[in-house]
């Protein structure tokens, strides 16, 4: 008697669903022009406050050796300011670098022994050995040390993040406002995504220093591939993929497709099949 067959039904998440796209070029470059425009009035106060957060670093933990803001003028007027750092960062000796090498060697040795339900993990995890374990293996060589500055790597990335948040409004305009979800809603992704990167910026970078400082140049490699500009990129796809996610206007509110097919006749089929 041969064996009952069948199968499963998966529903389409709501973020998979395929919005009409409509090229309205005038409110799309008018959007994303208007969050530009409000991006450069209020990055200088951004600027002043990203600051501040790093001189706090100079209070209880000391790291800096200094700090300036600089500011930088178009037509007589501040468009931007932004916070240049000094400070030092140790190159490891024989004991650190042993014991990173360790840290590696255990990180390698632990994915073997996960779970393929860890695959992504597993994959991540693998990827700093080998980030990681190339920094350590460069640093063990005679002589060799990574010709950066840190106070200016955090400096630079700082800048870097600036021009991201500048971007964001550029990139939703060409993208995200081609769908018809309604110009309030558009708008407040923009700022939503804008205001939680010029959160995320200055704190990112400031553990950046903390780490450098305290655990020296070896951390560097790591903390720029894997922990810098990727996760602000992947901060803003999460939330551009919520915001894909919404009901188009004038969509009924829920109107996702759960329509279960009919598997009444197939499953009578089998079964006269299988007497």
């Amino acid at each position: 008697m041969p064996g009952r067959q069948g199968g499963s039904y998966l529903f389409r998440h709501r973020g998979m669903a395929k919005p009409q796209a409509t090229v309205r070029v005038v409110r799309m470059l008018g959007l994303g022009l208007a969050g530009l425009l409000v991006w450069i009035v209020v990055q200088p106060w951004v600027g002043q406050a990203w600051t501040s957060l790093f001189a706090a670093l100079s209070g209880p933990s000391g790291i800096l050796e200094g700090l300036v803001e600089v500011r930088y003028d178009l037509g007589g007027r501040t468009v931007m300011v932004l916070p240049e750092l000094r400070f030092a960062a140790a190159e490891p000796g024989a004991l650190s670098l042993g014991i990173h090498a360790l840290a590696v060697l255990a990180t390698l040795a632990a994915t073997f022994r996960m779970s393929e339900e860890r695959a992504p993990l597993v994959y991540f995890l693998r990827a700093v050995v080998l980030i990681h374990g190339s920094s350590v293996l460069f640093h063990a060589l005679p002589g060799r040390t990574l010709p950066y500055d840190p106070g200016l790597y955090v400096s630079g990335m700082l800048s870097v993040g600036a021009v991201m948040v500048g971007l964001v409004p550029i990139v939703l305009s060409a993208t995200h406002f081609l769908f018809d979800f309604g110009t309030p809603r558009k708008i407040a992704l923009m700022v939503v995504t804008m205001a939680w990167m010029a959160v995320l910026v200055p704190v990112q970078y400031a553990v950046h220093a903390l780490l450098l400082h305290y655990g020296g140049m070896v951390f560097l490699p790591l903390l720029f591939i894997l922990l810098g500009l990727p996760v602000d990129v992947f901060l803003f796809i999460a939330l551009y993929a919520w915001g894909m996610s919404w009901q188009e206007k004038g969509s009924a509110r829920g109107n996702v497709s759960t329509h279960r097919p009919d598997t009444t006749n197939r499953s009578s089929h089998l079964h006269q099949r299988a007497a």
